[in-house]
């Protein structure tokens, strides 16, 4: 019998645990994913090899999960951090850390860092901490700390904080809680026929002033991610209101051609 094969795992069960180790495994514990390791394997030996031919095996092939935009690469994470992060958000613990932001030359030292949440933003793990006594939300990037250590120290819960509530509020809009703000803009050239099927917003209104145009309304959050999408469309799109919107993203527009502008 092959080392990775475990006796009654039928093939739905093989199927069911490669496609969780592919899309999941990094948002599981790590002390659980260590533990399914062996169910990992000989899932994988199942359908690779006992089961090759079959259906389900085929099904691996017929389906995958991308993000939207353009495709990057998985950053490079010390699976030694990645192990005590996540420990530390399993047993309610403080970290301490040096993190190396975004540009910057030196790593930073937080001794007192409570991680409220994680959540896999495409390729890239965020953690959602308070720092020190501080009550304020920040997000760092867990492939960018450089050490870090448990404190065997209970960490500090923000009151009232719900994860959810807080990304439904733009908190990956990017990383402050968002305005609501009432959009209308036209789309041109079938930019965003999509929007049809997949609204920006439960009371998205949708107006088509000729073939080629849509008029689209929806109470939207007012985020950086919101500016680089709707700059994201160059001239087939058109913000109407609201108007601070709209020269900020006339403003991009400028900005962008002037560096092509010789």
């Amino acid at each position: 019998m092959h080392p990775s094969n475990i006796p009654g795992l039928t093939n739905s069960e093989a199927l069911t645990l490669v496609l969780l180790e592919t899309y999941l495994k990094t948002l599981l514990p790590v002390a659980i994913a260590d533990n399914l390791a062996g169910h990992f394997s000989a899932a994988r030996h199942s359908l690779s090899v006992e089961h090759n031919d079959s259906k389900l095996q085929s099904w691996l092939k017929k389906v995958k999960v991308l993000s939207p935009g353009q495709h990057l690469l998985a950053p490079t994470i010390d699976p030694s951090i990645q192990r005590t992060v996540y420990n530390a958000l399993m047993q309610c613990f403080q970290l301490e850390m040096d993190y190396l932001a975004a540009g910057a030359a030196e790593a930073k030292h937080y001794s007192s860092v409570h991680l409220q949440g994680l959540v896999q933003y495409g390729s890239v793990i965020y953690l959602v901490v308070t720092i020190n006594d501080h009550n304020d939300l920040r997000l760092l990037v867990l492939h960018r700390i450089q050490q870090v250590s448990l404190k065997e120290e209970a960490l500090r819960p923000l009151l009232n904080f719900d994860l959810q509530t807080y990304i439904d509020q733009g908190g990956f809009g990017f990383g402050q809680i968002a305005q609501p703000i009432k959009l209308t803009a036209l789309f041109k050239n079938g930019a965003v026929h999509h929007l049809i099927e997949t609204p920006l917003a439960k009371d998205q209104q949708i107006e088509r002033l000729d073939p080629q145009t849509l008029k689209i309304t929806a109470e939207v959050l007012d985020t950086p991610q919101l500016q680089r999408w709707l700059s994201s469309f160059g001239p087939d799109v058109e913000v109407l209101s609201p108007e601070l919107l709209r020269v900020t993203i006339a403003e991009r527009h400028q900005q962008a051609a002037q560096l092509y502008i010789k």
